[in-house]
């Protein structure tokens, strides 16, 4: 809630990010794949503010 008026996001958005907030706190997860154009539009804000990436699928590779 501290950071709602920073990214000014949707409120959905928002909770995605709260979600992936406490996923780095308790499990060390480093970010998140999202097709979603405002949450990528942020990217650079949402790595300062919170130390997480937020890529776009095509930017993930595929490995086995």
């Amino acid at each position: 809630m501290r950071l709602a008026q920073q990214l000014q996001l949707r409120a959905l958005d928002l909770i995605h990010l709260a979600y992936a907030s406490l996923a780095r706190a308790g499990y060390g997860v480093s970010g998140f794949v999202t097709g979603d154009k405002e949450i990528l539009s942020k990217s650079s804000l949402i790595r300062k503010t919170l130390k997480l990436e937020a890529l776009h699928p095509g930017q993930v590779t595929h490995t086995q």
